[in-house]
């Protein structure tokens, strides 16, 4: 237990948990960034409604908290055009712009497009290139190239958090609050009577608990959140220097460049111990909120 001690602190010393989507609106155009919530008009019922119907009513929304004048918060949605939805990289280009999946970059004086899957922000172009803070400086964002599409799994996106609602871990999407830079409401879909349109339900975020899922799997098929912590049932071979022992643990995190594992005071890239989307020999076992929560 108290290598898991060890692991919430490596997670609290290099996480950043800052997670932040931007749209456009229809019809207008304009960009609004925030939370993300996916959200479908339908939803599974006894009278015939399938999952390509749920999908083919599906909307996407950008969630933004705002604080009202009686003192409360309320949180407003945008409805966005899905090939817009661009999320920030957490990294700024060498003009200071913050960089967002689905925008085009120079570098080098070449042209890329910055994509992120299972974890890892990455240049597309010429040949494909990891995205971390030192090629960050180097890029600049094109800002009169509209966003690109297909540069991001929605379907991939995700977040786990504790909620005063219930207890336990609740899942969904998110609402973003510009002036705290956190997420701060967990948004889901509620429920409906048969082929009437869903409702969505808003809860507050515990103590800034959460994890952020980005479409990958443990060995068993248990889907990964940032701050989940991992047990490795083989050796793993990262590279020539690393080799992670059988039984060993580790706790994934986002820091620059995508989502990592910490193990042993090393950051590295989640993609190094990943098979098709999926941790080799490695089972979710906790959480660093359970952790403390325990202890």
């Amino acid at each position: 237990m108290s290598n898991d001690i060890n692991l919430v602190q490596d997670y609290l010393r290099y996480s950043n948990p800052h997670i932040q989507f931007r749209g456009n609106v229809i019809p207008k155009g304009e960009a609004v960034y925030g939370g993300l919530v996916k959200h479908s008009k339908v939803t599974l019922c006894p009278v015939g409604i399938t999952e390509e119907d749920i999908n083919n009513n599906l909307e996407h929304l950008i969630a933004v908290t705002v604080s009202t004048k009686k003192g409360k918060n309320d949180v407003n949605l945008y409805l966005v055009d899905p090939k817009t939805v661009s999320l920030c990289t957490n990294m700024i280009d060498r003009s200071g712009e913050a960089v967002f999946t689905g925008d085009t970059v120079l570098y080098e004086g070449k042209e890329y497009v910055v994509k992120f899957k299972a974890g890892e922000f990455y240049l597309e172009g010429e040949r494909r290139r990891s995205l971390n803070s030192t090629v960050s400086y180097a890029v600049k964002v094109l800002k009169d190239r509209p966003v690109q599409e297909d540069c991001l799994d929605l379907d991939a996106i995700e977040i786990k958090s504790k909620v005063f609602e219930i207890n336990g871990w609740a899942r969904g999407g998110f609402s973003y609050n510009e002036e705290t830079k956190r997420l701060d409401t967990l948004i889901t879909d509620g429920f409906s009577d048969w082929n009437l349109p869903v409702s969505i339900m808003a809860m507050k975020i515990r103590d800034n608990i959460y994890g952020f899922g980005f479409g990958v799997v443990d060995e068993d098929g248990t889907r990964a959140y940032t701050g989940d912590i991992i047990k490795f049932t083989a050796d793993v071979e990262v590279d020539d220097f690393i080799r992670i022992r059988k039984d060993q643990r580790a706790v994934i995190l986002m820091a620059h460049g995508g989502v990592h594992i910490c193990y042993g005071g090393m950051l590295i890239p989640i993609q190094d111990v990943l098979q098709d989307n999926k941790l080799r020999s490695a089972t979710i076992v906790s959480n660093i909120h359970e952790v403390e929560f325990n202890q």
